[in-house]
């Protein structure tokens, strides 16, 4: 098994940039999901086939929110011309925060790094930040906050 830090550079790089794409909510996260990538997402059993599909249906959620990403631990395997990433990302964003465990087999297909698998689940509850809500109006709107947790995190990075 390899640590991060044995990484190829240029695989490292994209790791890091990719979860900066998505944490800005930038477009460009799409250019590291492979033509052929399988998600699966932390609200289906069933994968989201390939990068357009992805695209369409987590794209607009993607670009209209911002979020706080946090790489808490992570782990690296290569495995031929693969490697296969765990990692443990605390996703915060619209006074959400919540815990995902996802693996990631990143593949080098045309000179460049992308992600051909990930697998996204979803570790503890989310949790609201802020005040702990006092009223019934107060708890309505964090249930509302957390219901949209999938939303906020739904993408793979």
């Amino acid at each position: 098994m390899a640590t991060t830090q044995k990484l190829d550079p240029e695989l490292k790089g994209a790791m890091r940039d990719s979860l900066k794409a998505y944490a800005s909510g930038s477009a460009g996260f799409f250019d590291y999901l492979h033509k052929d990538v399988r998600v699966f997402a932390l609200d289906s059993a069933e994968p989201i086939a390939g990068q357009k599909a992805f695209k369409s249906y987590y794209g607009p959620t993607l670009i209209k929110i911002k979020r706080k990403v946090k790489l808490v631990s992570e782990d690296a395997q290569v495995s031929g011309n693969q490697v296969i990433v765990s990692q443990l990302l605390q996703i915060s964003g619209k006074g959400v925060s919540t815990n995902v465990r996802q693996t990631v087999v990143w593949g080098k297909f045309d000179g460049k790094w992308q992600m051909a698998h990930i697998h996204n689940a979803r570790v503890g509850e989310p949790i609201g930040l802020g005040k702990t809500p006092t009223t019934a109006a107060g708890i309505r709107v964090l249930n509302e906050r957390i219901a949209t947790a999938a939303a906020v995190v739904g993408v793979a990075q």
